[in-house]
Formats: C-alpha cells, structure tokens, sequence
C-alpha cells in the first residue's frame, strides 16, 4: 500500500513540473480551489498587532528555502537594533495549540524548523496553527518590536506589513497551474501583489513569474560545519578531509544539498553515498543501523536538530546563510517604517 502511494505521489509530482498529461483531467477541481482560495481571501479580516508584521511563504507546497530567509531576516533586523520574534506553524509537530518553543524543545513537540530557527539565531519563536493566536502569544511572552511569519502567505487573517514569496530558482513554479493540477496555492498572479519575490539560484528566467513582480535573486552559501553531537564548529573544507562519507536528507529538496556537498568537493573526489528521507521525517536511530560506524555523516541543520540525543561523534551537519541583496532591505525598511494603521 505505501509503496503504491510513494508511485502515485512521484507521478504527479513529475508531472506538476512538467507538462500537466493526466493531470488535465482535473482542471475543473483546479478552478474550484482557486475559487475556494480566492473566497477565503476576501472574507479574512486582517488583524493588527501595534507592531508590523514579516511573512515569509511562497504560493507552492514543498520545500523552497524560506528557513535560510527567515535566519537571514532576523539577523538584519537585529543589526538595526530591531528586536524580532518569529511564529510557524510548525509542521509535523505532534502537538496542537500555541507553544514556545525553547532550545531544549524537541522536534516532535514543535516542528522541525522551528527549533532550527530558535536554536540557530536564539530568537523568541512560538508555534500555532492559528497564526493570531501564534503572534499574541509570542507578544504576550516577549518584548518583540517585528514579528516573522514563517510560512502563512495563505493566512490571511494574519495582517502583514511586508509580504515575501520565496521560490526556489532550480524548481521554479512547476507547471504554473494550482492543486490539483500543478503545485501552485494561488495562480501565479499573485507574485506581482506581494511586496517582495525572492528566487535562489542563478539568474535564469523562472517560468510564470508575472513581468510586474518585484523580483530579487539571493544565494544560499555554505558557511560551516557544526558536530551535531558536540556543537564544534569547523571550516566547510573539512568535509575535503573525509576519506568517505554518507550525505542524509530529510528536505523538500535533496538534490539542491547532494549538489551543495558534490561543489565543496574536489572534482576527483570519489562519489559520496547519498541517503534520502521524505521532508519532515522524523528519525530515529534505527534509520542509521546500516551505516559504518567509521564513516562520517553530513546532513541539514533542519535533519541535525531531531538526531542530536543518538548522535555518533562523526555526524556534521552543514550550516547555511543566505545572502539577499541590499536593494531588498532597502524595500523592506522602507516598509517597516511606516506607521501601522488601526
């Protein structure tokens, strides 16, 4: 049965970013999510917080690199003497209802981002399902003049100040069309109406991105190694000293961090055995039972936090920062300070 699922789900998933086939057959249920969506929109009142409100999200499902984002976002404002928090659903979480989530948190309880994000940057976050609820209770516990909204561009009784769509530059926006049909939350009109869309990558033409959107390119570049058992921190060209090792991921996009590892490496290096996990699992250490014990492990920060309780010494994962253009802050500051109306 979960095999005939995993098939199912690779097939449309080839096909949401390709061409639809098939999946043209469901056009009708395509007009009537985003009949759905469009109605949900009009009818959410937005609600204020007397401080402005960040979202980070993209119109598509999966994985497209909001996490980096959000660290980065949180560093500038805290360099501007701003003092920001962060809300996220929390994906994959086994709890419900609005929670801090503190360092010695776990995945489980909060999500795997996240606990990322709080480790990482030492920043008040809170988890919730209802992004309100979320944000009172991060302005309850936490004297925040910003607040972040990790994901929520679809929230939208979350009223926002500064909307930011992310899109991953090697994925793009698959076939342009929304769920069913392709991979899309709202078609791709609704990039020219956000305040920023930022694309990863190189500068090649992403497909359906509207010519009125306010698009800015940024990288994502390695910036270390971290133990995941001890927290050492090492220069990315240790992973050059490895005789071998094994790359995990457990991400919306693998390939992009096995194409990260194979460029920090020599071109005569031999290839590196991969091992993939769908984005989100939760693991265990039964998940690394066929592992030799002597080969070195390199992974995500996100996979990091649920394997730090039965880390072995020689498990790392590779920390990352995006690098957003200036342009960008200056459109973001400019939003920020002005005045939040009531």
């Amino acid at each position: 049965m979960a095999r005939n699922k995993s098939a199912l789900q690779a097939f449309v998933e080839q096909r949401w970013y390709h061409r639809p086939g098939l999946l043209g057959l469901l056009t009708p249920l395509e007009g009537l999510f985003i009949a759905a969506s469009r109605r949900r929109r009009q009818q959410a009142a937005g609600v204020e917080f007397g401080v402005p409100v960040v979202v980070v999200g993209n119109i598509s499902v999966g994985g497209t690199g909001k996490t980096p984002v959000v660290k980065a976002l949180v560093a500038h404002l805290r360099a501007l003497g701003r003092h920001p928090g962060v809300v996220s659903r929390g994906y994959g979480r086994a709890t419900t209802g609005v929670l801090m989530v503190e360092r010695a948190s776990t995945a489980c309880q909060v999500g795997d981002e996240p606990l990322e994000i709080q480790r990482s940057c030492d920043v008040p976050t809170v988890v919730g399902e209802d992004r309100v609820a979320a944000v009172e209770f991060l302005l309850a516990q936490a004297a925040c003049d910003v607040v972040i909204s990790d994901d929520g561009l679809q929230h939208y009784r979350l009223a926002r100040q500064f909307e930011i769509a992310v899109i991953d530059g090697s994925k793009g926006l698959g076939n342009g069309h929304c769920l069913p049909v392709g991979p899309l939350r709202e078609p791709p009109h609704r990039l020219a109406e956000v305040d920023a869309v930022l694309i990863s990558g190189a500068n090649s033409p992403v497909p359906y991105v509207p010519a009125a959107a306010t698009v800015f390119r940024y990288i994502v570049k390695p910036d270390k190694l971290v133990n995941v058992k001890s927290g050492e921190v090492r220069p990315v060209n240790l992973i050059t000293s490895f005789e071998k090792f094994t790359a995990v991921a457990g991400i919306g996009n693998p390939e992009k961090f096995f194409a990260t590892l194979t460029d920090l490496l020599p071109p005569e290096s031999p290839a590196f055995a991969r091992k993939q996990f769908a984005d989100h699992h939760q693991f265990t250490e039964a998940d690394f039972r066929d592992l030799d014990r002597d080969t070195a492990l390199v992974m995500t920060e996100k996979d990091a936090v649920k394997c730090v309780e039965f880390a072995r010494d020689n498990w790392w994962y590779l920390a990352v920062d995006a690098v957003l253009d200036t342009c960008f802050y200056t459109l973001l500051g400019r939003a920020l300070s002005q005045p939040i109306s009531d």
